[in-house]
């Protein structure tokens, strides 16, 4: 097979360029302060790429709510509302494992969770029930001059 006109040109300009003497290129020595400039801007463009990172994964979290108060477990015996705020919590706990969060609203529970109404047995007021994303802060009802409401005796002058 005898080569066509475009492989004749094509060896012709390879030979050409075969005959050419090399060029010859300098190349600037990298000294000690490049090398030293080179890692800072690599190490800062690192800390800024993380904290970039960083804030991106906080962004749309929100705090912990506080945890609700803590009950004195002698009064939670000899308080019929204190007793009964345990009943409540529980039957909270049992619809939230069923539904996934808590109920918005205490009525929400229904005949369901509770058997019996969300109120204090003594006063007839309803519980303070307050929703924090997956918690909840569930408490006696406040009366004036009745340290009963914070788990005390409510017959007892301070």
């Amino acid at each position: 097979m005898e080569p066509n006109k475009f492989d004749k040109e094509l060896q012709a300009l390879a030979g050409e360029v075969d005959r050419r003497a090399p060029l010859v290129v300098e190349e600037a020595p990298v000294t000690a302060d490049k090398q030293r400039l080179y890692w800072i801007v690599g190490l800062v463009g690192a800390l800024i790429l993380g904290g970039l990172e960083v804030g991106v994964l906080m962004i749309g979290t929100e705090p912990d709510p506080p945890p609700p108060p803590a009950i004195a477990p002698g009064a939670f015996n000899d308080n019929p509302c204190t007793q009964r705020l345990g009943v409540i919590m529980i039957a909270i706990a049992r619809y939230a494992s069923d539904k996934g969060a808590p109920p918005a609203h205490l009525s929400d529970l229904g005949t369901d969770y509770l058997s019996v109404p969300p109120v204090d047995p003594v006063s007839g007021q309803p519980y303070t029930y307050t929703v924090y994303g997956d918690s909840v802060s569930l408490a006696c009802p406040s009366k004036p001059n009745d340290r009963s409401a914070a788990g005390g005796d409510a017959d007892r002058q301070s």
